[in-house]
């Protein structure tokens, strides 16, 4: 009787077993790290400083709505309770603070916490980018609110470098200016009744870093503040190495010489006629169109740039021209319309 002879066994086969137990190690220890990773999030995202009962988080939360009660005619008393709390649990806060300026708006609390474990997962996590995205509108107004309070929480740990308003400055100042409207907002409030944050900004604004001095400007652009002081600065950021601190700074001659009309109508006219890049003469136009019947002079001027070559820069200064006849009460004035 014929027997099958056993196939001898290939080198490949006795080092299987090997292989396993080392993959089963990794896999192993891969989910431990993991288990580790989440766990430490889970409990760094829950364990936040309280003051009173109530968690950084709900201060922000106390303080929007105390800025939507003041929309409507209420007082601020809420906001400065809940400034009052954040200052006494002091730096303890700032990483909260920090962690509210970064949220991206409209997650859910569970796909926030699932982003970081994505990134982890590497090329796996790419291909599961958009699990747990959706936008939820109320969530997205939410985050919005908590950004803007904790903006004005981190300023109110005071400018000192190390506390809460430098770390707010060193966080916007790395951003776009779009990307930085929260930390914006509450520096032009805070400046308002801020005399010392006012000196801190325009000192800001000769800062040889590019994004300190993109961010300083893009306030003072915003602000509502007297700000006579900054307007000579300004004036020299019209020329930067930047292309858009230089156009930030076109709004900000506005707000920096808004007592001092006599002075920015030339320097706007001159931009309109003479300034290389389009987006600055479009500014220029469109600052002209917020000084009304104190930019008459600069009717002539825009009247030519209704012919500029962009046609941005064109429609704006037409826009404008009329609304500074209209303004003046020369309607009936020949030229564009």
């Amino acid at each position: 009787m014929c027997q099958m002879m056993p196939m001898p066994m290939s080198a490949d086969s006795h080092s299987r077993p090997g292989w396993q137990r080392k993959a089963r190690h990794w896999i192993g220890a891969s989910l431990a790290l993991l288990v580790v990773a989440v766990g430490s999030l889970l409990l760094w995202w829950f364990n936040e400083p309280r003051f009173n009962g109530k968690t950084v988080t709900e201060w922000l939360d106390v303080m929007s709505a105390a800025r939507e009660g003041a929309w409507r005619g209420g007082d601020d008393g809420a906001k400065q309770e809940a400034n009052a709390a954040i200052r006494a649990i002091g730096t303890n806060a700032i990483p909260i603070l920090l962690r509210q300026l970064k949220e991206n708006p409209g997650r859910s609390r569970l796909g926030r916490l699932w982003e970081p474990v994505r990134q982890m997962l590497g090329p796996l996590g790419v291909k599961l980018s958009g699990t747990g995205m959706a936008v939820d509108p109320e969530a997205f107004e939410l985050a919005n609110r908590r950004q803007f309070s904790a903006a004005t929480a981190l300023l109110a740990l005071g400018g000192q470098d190390g506390t809460g308003g430098e770390r707010l400055f060193q966080w916007a100042s790395a951003r776009q200016t779009s990307d930085a409207w929260a930390a914006i907002e509450a520096f032009r409030d805070a400046m308002l009744t801020d005399a010392k944050l006012k000196e801190d900004l325009i000192g800001k604004l000769k800062d040889p870093d590019v994004g300190r001095r993109r961010f300083a400007v893009g306030v003072v652009a915003f602000s509502s503040a007297t700000l006579s002081g900054a307007f000579p600065v300004v004036t020299n950021l019209l020329t930067d190495a930047d292309g858009e601190v230089r156009y930030w700074a076109v709004f900000a001659t506005r707000a920096a010489g808004r007592d001092h009309p006599e002075r920015v109508v030339p320097l706007l006219t001159h931009l309109l006629t003479n300034a290389a890049a389009a987006n600055q003469r479009q500014a220029a136009a469109a600052t002209l169109s917020q000084l009304g019947t104190n930019a008459v002079g600069a009717l002539p001027a825009l009247e030519n740039a209704t012919s500029d070559p962009d046609p941005h820069v064109a429609k704006q200064a037409k826009g404008t021209l009329n609304r500074i006849r209209k303004a003046a009460g020369l309607d009936d004035r020949p030229g564009p319309h």
